[in-house]
């Protein structure tokens, strides 16, 4: 879909994306989210950043709803320019941060960091202000919403993922969504492994041209830090709908 952005200028990502263009940011992730899109009718992105990939599900299909999560305040009030400026109704910015507990959470926030990449994680990246945001869980938030079903899950939240796994097993457990999840090689990444086991879900590394079956998150740096997760029984339905399957 064809989207606008705003920016005064600070913000890298999307600096990078007016001088680079779109198939700069993290092309084979976005391919295989776009493919992942098919039917979904309700999106969750969890650490939406400025929107890239909950604008562009937003703007594929109107009648499709889509819950950006994004913690940081500066970065939360980019997203939302960004959604009015392309008239995306069905987006929906909660400015808060997802995690395996509801209420106040802890949030570190690099100063001198472009882009922001905020983490609930005290010491993912020096010299941080330390802010406190609403937090909540998926499994809270989808009761809260009475949202009958989530097709689809986006997690980015710079080595707190196993956190947002920990608070959605119910939803998890309940709709089974492909789960696009950012994996960096860091000590908090393998407390993802048995998370992942004990909901039945298996876990591919994406390629410019294939799915990989993946054990675990790797130290070294890919090209892209996403991976993807499949519930066990519609593993290889999914796969050949993406055409990705080896």
């Amino acid at each position: 879909p064809r989207l606008k952005f705003q920016t005064d200028g600070r913000d890298w990502y999307l600096s990078m994306l007016r001088w680079k263009g779109a198939p700069w940011y993290e092309p084979d992730s976005m391919r295989v989210f776009l493919g992942l899109l098919t039917d979904a009718q309700i999106v969750l992105d969890v650490g939406a950043n400025v929107g890239f990939y909950a604008l562009a599900a937003a703007a594929q299909n109107p009648a499709r709803t889509v819950y950006a999560f994004e913690p940081v305040p500066r970065v939360a009030s980019l997203l939302r320019r960004n959604a009015l400026l392309n008239g995306l109704v069905n987006l929906k910015v909660e400015e808060m941060a997802v995690a395996d507990v509801a209420g106040a959470v802890q949030l570190f926030v690099p100063r001198d960091a472009v882009p922001v990449s905020a983490s609930l994680v005290a010491g993912y990246r020096g010299n941080c202000e330390e802010i406190h945001v609403p937090g909540t869980t998926l499994d809270a938030f989808v009761r809260e919403r009475k949202i009958p079903r989530v097709d689809l899950l986006k997690v980015d939240v710079e080595s707190a993922e196993p956190r947002v796994w920990a608070g959605a097993r119910e939803m998890l457990g309940r709709d089974r969504p492909p789960v696009l999840c950012e994996c960096l090689g860091t000590k908090e990444a393998e407390n993802l492994r048995p998370i992942v086991s004990e909901l039945g879900y298996e876990w591919f590394g994406i390629e410019p041209d294939r799915l990989v079956p993946k054990r675990g998150p790797v130290a070294r740096r890919p090209r892209e830090f996403n991976d993807l997760f499949l519930p066990r029984e519609r593993a290889q339905e999914w796969l050949a709908r993406l055409k990705c399957c080896e």
